[in-house]
C-alpha cells in the first residue's frame, strides 16, 4: 500500500511539471497571438484552473519529501523526545484537518458538478468541476501520506524511547 501511495504521489508530482509547461504555452500562445489581433478566450481562467490542480497534485510527495515549511525555532530547543511527540502530535493535528479539508472540498466539487457551476470566459462557461476534483484528488493521496507520515513519526518515537530506555537501563 506504502509503494502505491508513494508512486501515485510521485506521479502527480511530476505532472505538476507537465501542468506547469501547459500553463506557459497557453500563456505564450496568447500573449503572442493578441499580438497578431486574436484573442484566446478563457486562456487565464483554464491557467487558474490548471495552476490549481498543479498545486494540489504535488501535497503529496511534497509531504513524503518532508518539504512543507514548518517553524521549528520551538522543537530545535526540545530534546529528542519531547520533539518527537511534538512532530506526532502536529502530524495528527494536520491529518485531521486535511481529512477535513478534503471532505469539504469533495461536498464543493460535488456541488459544483450538479450545479453546473461555471465562470464565464467571454461567451464559454468554463466548468469548475474539474478544478476541484483535481483538488479532491491532491488532497486525497495528500491525506494518504499524511497517515504514513504519522506512522513514520510515531515509529521515530517508539525508537527514541527505547534508545531512552537502553540508555538509561545501561547507566544503571
Amino acid at each position: 500500500m506504502k509503494r502505491t501511495i508513494v508512486t501515485i504521489n510521485r506521479l502527480l508530482a511530476e505532472s505538476c511539471g507537465y501542468l506547469l509547461m501547459l500553463v506557459m504555452f497557453l500563456t505564450a500562445s496568447d500573449v503572442i497571438l493578441r499580438n497578431l489581433g486574436i484573442a484566446i478566450f478563457g486562456v487565464v481562467e483554464i491557467a487558474v484552473f490548471i495552476v490549481i490542480a498543479a498545486v494540489y497534485f504535488g501535497l503529496g510527495h511534497c509531504e513524503e519529501e518532508d518539504g512543507h515549511v514548518r517553524i521549528s525555532a520551538l522543537a530545535a530547543r526540545l530534546s529528542p523526545i519531547p520533539r518527537q511527540v511534538a512532530h506526532l502530535i502536529m502530524t495528527v493535528a494536520t491529518l485531521a484537518i486535511m481529512v477535513l479539508a478534503t471532505y469539504a472540498c469533495t461536498r464543493s466539487a460535488y456541488s459544483a458538478y450538479t450545479d453546473n457551476e461555471a465562470v464565464m470566459a467571454n461567451q464559454t462557461a468554463l466548468y469548475t468541476w474539474p478544478a476541484r476534483a483535481a483538488m479532491v484528488v491532491g488532497l486525497f493521496f495528500y491525506c494518504c501520506q499524511l497517515v504514513l507520515s504519522v506512522g513514520k513519526a510515531a515509529g521515530m518515537l517508539r525508537g527514541a524511547l527505547s534508545a531512552s530506555a537502553s540508555n538509561g537501563k545501561g547507566a544503571e
